[in-house]
């Protein structure tokens, strides 16, 4: 209500917050959320995640607490299993926000933790490390307004560029950038992005561009897949704010018709991606992963004089195949015993002398660079964008040289 009041305010309209919010209510009360699961019916949407946001210490608290708020939206999550996913909603320089975050995870059930920078604090400030410490011991989501946000708001708070220290201190914390840096600041949040693999990204509120300029959104979005994988661009609505603007319906259709409708110039087509595939449990179970994003899934298996076992890969390649089509998959087996000479033996005696050790060239550190290389080969050749493995993050400095070929 108080945005729409101040905005209202600019246009020489006078109307009281209390006079705008009862509107507001009696426009979108759906305290049993059957209008929401109509309207997610309605648009061909499975699962909407209800978002709570924590608006008292800036805007003054309601006077139904935060505790009831999380409490109200947990239960009509739990209600609607399968359907609806409630997440917490809490300022983190509340004195008790961290029990409060635990309260609603552990005793209401609430999936993630939703935080809105632009109310006050900075999201890589002390205050809300707590909140981020708990939600990476329990590897639950955490999604944060990023980009703009109307008065008597402040953005500052909610650029992109504070999302990079949030990546380095929480590697394994599932975060989410709502509306991905804005469609404005959207170039910013991608620069964070290919650096912090554990950082998403939704495209909620760009209605507003879609609707403005058709061939800016493309062109935006486009960006955003050239970039991250897609994977890590992840549909949103922001719901109910854009109905006026576009309806979910219009919105997934929207989406949907990108491949055949874009302008000229601008493509989306279903993905392709290589996956580095050994055939044991990480591959085989990353490349179950991919074949459920990925129009089609090229699994690459590597193998030189010194890995006899390669050929065992094939068993789990025809279980992938069985299990998502033989459409989806396609198997290789690739000798790169050249570049891995090449690499491990190529300045061997060299090296002795200069570092005077004898385990300079690392063997496995080889293989590695020289299967990462291959699939940069194999990905310009065959018009792939993407690649992935099972690699532990500790490893992932791997592909820092992919992202430099576009991959």
């Amino acid at each position: 209500a108080r945005f729409m009041t101040h905005e209202f305010a600019k246009q020489g309209i006078e109307e009281s917050n209390e006079a705008v919010g009862d509107t507001i209510i009696e426009s979108s009360d759906d305290s049993e959320g059957e209008s929401l699961l109509a309207e997610m019916d309605e648009a061909g949407i499975d699962k909407s995640v209800l978002l709570p946001i924590d608006f008292g210490l800036a805007l003054g608290d309601p006077e139904v607490s935060i505790e009831e708020v999380n409490r109200n939206y947990a239960a009509l999550a739990k209600k609607h299993p399968g359907r609806l996913i409630a997440f917490a909603g809490v300022d983190p320089r509340r004195k008790n926000a961290l029990d409060l975050f635990k309260q609603c995870v552990e005793e209401w059930g609430m999936k993630g933790l939703k935080l809105h920078p632009c109310s006050g604090f900075y999201p890589n400030q002390k205050e809300v490390y707590p909140l981020l410490e708990r939600a990476s011991d329990w590897k639950t989501p955490v999604l944060i307004h990023s980009g703009v946000m109307m008065v008597p708001l402040k953005s500052k708070y909610s650029q992109p560029v504070h999302f990079d220290d949030l990546g380095a201190d929480f590697p394994d914390l599932p975060i989410i950038a709502a509306h991905s840096g804005g469609s404005m600041g959207y170039r910013q949040m991608i620069s964070i992005m290919v650096v912090k693999l554990n950082i998403m990204a939704d495209i909620s509120a760009w209605q507003v561009l879609a609707d403005r300029n058709r061939t800016a959104f493309c062109r935006g979005l486009r960006e955003l897949f050239d970039f991250v994988e897609p994977g890590r661009i992840l549909f949103g609505s922001d719901s109910p704010s854009f109905r006026s603007i576009m309806t979910n319906k219009d919105w997934v259709q929207l989406i949907k018709e990108l491949p055949e409708n874009a302008p000229e110039g601008i493509t989306f087509k279903e993905e392709e991606i290589s996956v580095l595939f050994s055939g044991g449990s990480d591959s085989t179970l990353v490349a179950a992963l991919m074949c459920e994003q990925f129009e089609k899934v090229h699994l690459l298996t590597y193998f030189h004089s010194g890995m006899p076992l390669a050929e065992k890969s094939k068993i789990n390649a025809e279980r992938l195949a069985n299990r998502f089509g033989n459409d989806k998959i396609l198997h290789k087996l690739i000798n790169f015993e050249e570049l891995f000479k090449r690499l491990y033996y190529g300045t061997y005696l060299r090296d002795i002398l200069k570092y005077k050790g004898y385990m300079t060239p690392c063997f496995c550190n080889a293989c590695q660079i020289a299967m990462h290389t291959n699939t940069i080969l194999y990905n310009v050749e065959n018009n792939i964008h993407f690649a992935c493995d099972g690699y532990k993050r500790e490893k992932r400095h791997l592909y820092t040289f992919m992202a430099e070929e576009g991959i």
